[in-house]
């Protein structure tokens, strides 16, 4: 059978398409809306590194059903000549396509693989979000291949190379998946979504770490994918920095468009037992591991910064000083203001540099 959908349109952030019964798909547009709850405290949840990690284990147990990481080989390889648009890429040695197959339903992610001239050893996993083809993201592949790191290009499920118009459940049952508001009818079905997002970001690490051989792992995403890079860092202490751009907000700080797409709505029920300050924690939480926050100061699409300046550096400060009190790392933020627009800016990327390396 095929299950029916309703539209329901809301704003330009798109909560977009959901499933037949009505009630859910105003639970996820209108409660999202209003952003419930979630983010009243101004301090973590945990106060140890024990309690720490415990949460963490807690929440891989409820987006992958058990205490651990994805970590299978690429289901597909290839190896070929890079495509005649990265001919000219600056600081291409090699490239490679990987896919990944993700979970019960095998939704597919595309990632491309460009190793360095001069390799130093590094990993860059850029993820790219809603944006989708890897071409979007030429100008800070080519930044950080001249800077000696290999650089792996993601995106999110169902975008770009990643889209299917639909997927055939164990039972037969057909439903149309478009759009990340189609996952609502598979979370009422008993699926964790949350598992498609993050799946492939694990595999990748394992893949660069493992069966490449990287030193370490940094992790750069703008808009959804840098969503994706707080709630990923969140979860894998591999991963020692982290650049999410215009990726999120605590949700009492959010207003007009920075609801955010499905994943983002304080009605997925994974943020009844975490919320962003805590993410941001745990991206931080072992002392080696730094977390950076950026934001574009007038971003047109996401998170922008005006009149929430001070309020963004309050809970900075709150989290950095609870990691401080339990001996974690580092979470900071900075603030782009070359430019009025929603992308990663030729500041953004020499910010990161200077950071990554410590300058």
């Amino acid at each position: 059978m095929v299950l029916a959908q309703l539209r329901i349109a809301v704003g330009s952030a798109g909560c977009a398409w959901f499933g037949p019964l009505l009630a859910l798909a105003l639970v996820g547009c209108e409660a999202g809306a209003s952003q419930p709850g979630a983010d009243t405290a101004t301090v973590l949840r945990f106060d140890t590194q024990e309690a720490g990690l415990a949460l963490r284990e807690a929440l891989l147990e409820q987006v992958f059903g058990e205490a651990r990481l994805p970590d299978a080989e690429p289901d597909e390889q290839t190896t070929d000549e890079a495509p005649s648009l990265w001919e000219d890429l600056p600081g291409l040695h090699e490239f490679e396509e990987l896919v990944f197959y993700s979970g019960e339903l095998g939704l597919p992610s595309y990632v491309a693989h460009f190793r360095p001239e001069a390799p130093h050893g590094g990993l860059v996993v850029y993820h790219q979000g809603h944006r989708g083809h890897y071409s979007h993201g030429r100008d800070t592949i080519a930044f950080f291949l001249e800077a000696g790191y290999a650089v792996m290009v993601m995106a999110m499920p169902l975008r770009s190379l990643n889209a299917v118009d639909e997927v055939t459940l164990a039972d037969g049952t057909v439903v149309p998946l478009v759009y990340h508001g189609d996952f609502e009818v598979l979370e009422a079905l008993g699926y964790e979504p949350m598992r498609y997002f993050f799946e492939p970001v694990a595999r990748v690490v394992e893949y660069g770490l493992e069966e490449v051989g990287y030193d370490d792992v940094t992790l750069v995403g703008i808009s959804g994918g840098g969503w994706t890079v707080t709630w990923y860092a969140a979860l894998d202490p591999r991963v020692s920095t982290s650049y999410p751009v215009s990726g999120t907000l605590p949700f009492d700080l959010r207003v007009g468009d920075d609801v955010g797409d499905y994943e983002q709505l304080a009605a997925r029920p994974i943020y009844a037992s975490v919320n962003y300050l805590d993410l941001y924690g745990l991206a931080a939480l072992e002392p080696h591991r730094r977390h950076h926050q950026m934001f574009n100061q007038d971003d047109p699409c996401c998170f922008h910064t005006r009149g929430r300046e001070d309020a963004i550096a309050d809970y900075v400060a709150d989290v950095q000083d609870d990691l401080a009190a339990l001996g974690g790392g580092e979470f900071t933020h900075w603030i782009d203001t070359t430019h009025e627009e929603h992308l990663i800016s030729e500041a953004a990327r020499d910010e990161m540099l200077a950071h990554l390396e410590g300058e």
